[in-house]
């Protein structure tokens, strides 16, 4: 403080800053599962504070690995069973509430995982999942433009998110992009720009009265729009037959 006070450089060593990227890979061994485990527990009140509603599957090569914090089943099943959301029918109610939920196998056990993962929740919730072929309206993404002032690819994963009348994201896959217009578009969207690598995206488009005075979803004439001229990407309607997932009540 003194030295700071008296207008000389400060003797401490600088601060270091790190990014998740810089951070040193530190290899954590957990033992491989020898068979499938599935844990369900909730239904748990919507947390007042704190993070909640995650889901994800492992970063593991070996083994599947699937873990859900205080999360819905309406976001719990698309994420495990890897589909988008507006490509699941819910054809009963699903229960209320958030679950911790986790669920682990053996290596190449994937898909046996995924079946006994349905009917734990066909014998806890009475519910059953079923996977089918369904031709539903959806958008295609193409690329129609290689120099858009509101896309470029980066080296590095970075976060984002929505925002009034648009969304950014930094160094994310194009599948995830697409993924998240489906937020503000309503319906799938099927990648087919074929482009590869990480990607920042910036877009913004011009909100409605409905938009600017409700929660209500954005004009999609106008996202089509600015996702057109400011990332470069066209979103053509169209139908394709494509696997979605049926959830309906188990017959007793």
């Amino acid at each position: 403080m003194e030295e700071i006070l008296a207008g000389k450089p400060c003797s401490l060593p600088a601060p270091q800053l790190y990014s998740p990227d810089d951070r040193d890979v530190v290899a954590v061994t957990n033992p491989a599962p020898t068979k499938v485990e599935i844990s369900i527990k909730g239904p748990f009140p919507k947390p007042e504070r704190g993070p909640f509603d995650s889901r994800s599957w492992g970063r593991s090569e070996s083994f599947p690995d699937f873990e859900a914090g205080k999360a819905s089943l309406e976001d719990v099943i698309p994420a495990f069973f890897d589909i988008s959301p507006k490509l699941v029918f819910a054809k009963t109610k699903l229960p209320e509430g958030f679950y911790d939920i986790s669920a682990i196998a053996p290596q190449a056990e994937t898909l046996e995982l995924k079946q006994q993962f349905a009917k734990k929740l066909e014998t806890n919730f009475g519910i059953e999942v079923q996977t089918k072929k369904q031709n539903v309206k959806v958008y295609v993404m193409t690329v129609c433009s290689t120099n858009a002032p509101g896309i470029k690819q980066v080296q590095r994963r970075g976060g984002g998110g929505q925002r009034p009348g648009g969304f950014y994201l930094n160094g994310t896959k194009m599948d995830d992009i697409a993924s998240f217009m489906e937020l503000s578009l309503d319906k799938p969207i099927v990648n087919e720009t074929g482009l590869a690598g990480r990607w920042s995206v910036d877009v913004r488009w011009q909100m409605s009265k409905s938009e600017l005075n409700s929660d209500s979803n954005p004009d999609s004439d106008k996202v089509i729009k600015a996702v057109r001229e400011q990332l470069g990407l066209e979103l053509t309607s169209t139908n394709r037959t494509l696997e979605v997932l049926e959830i309906t009540k188990t017959k007793n």
